[in-house]
């Protein structure tokens, strides 16, 4: 018994050696690499897709005001009749009558509006999507064109590496 643990402890120490040494090749090799680094948050305010998203943003914001606002009009309006309705000055069938019109203008207007603003979030997700390519393919190119192995955004590093953001806005599409 005595002989297999003595055993077992030495191929243990055996493979130890080699792990420890394989772990040590990627320091080694991380030494060799050529780093770039890119201000991620620099390149995007730069780009004119951005400013197109930051617009179809606001636009989005503006069609939701007005449909808040069309229909604080409307609902303003039925409390102004309905106290009509409490001095007497107008009749509760009149009133129920309107009350149903409005009701239905302001679904219409709420899905309306809702289809526009659902088209122009989906453009929106679209362009999002074609900046995050376009970045990354920037990226890529620069990088290769430049020797990089690898490229890290400047807010995650502390020092060093070799910061490619003006060639990343240069290599964008439609700046």
């Amino acid at each position: 018994m005595m002989k297999k643990v003595l055993l077992a402890s030495l191929l243990g120490l055996g493979m130890m050696t080699p792990l420890s040494a394989s772990l040590s090749l990627p320091a080694a090799h991380a030494a060799e690499a050529k780093v770039g680094v890119v201000d991620l948050q620099r390149i995007l305010q730069s780009s004119a897709l951005m400013k197109a998203l930051d617009m179809a943003g606001q636009s989005v914001q503006t069609e939701e005001k007005k449909l808040v606002d069309e229909r604080n009009k409307l609902l303003k309006e039925l409390q102004e009749m309905q106290e009509k309705v409490v001095k007497g000055e107008m009749k509760e069938d009149a009133f129920l009558s309107k009350k149903r019109e409005y009701e239905d203008r302001i679904r219409n207007m709420a899905k309306t509006a809702e289809d526009k603003i659902g088209k122009m979030k989906t453009e929106i997700n679209e362009k999002k999507v074609t900046l995050e390519k376009n970045v990354e393919k920037a990226v890529k190119s620069v990088a290769a064109k430049m020797g990089l192995d690898l490229v890290v955004n400047k807010q995650v590093v502390l020092f060093g590496g070799q910061d490619i953001t003006s060639d990343v806005i240069k290599a964008l599409p439609n700046r």
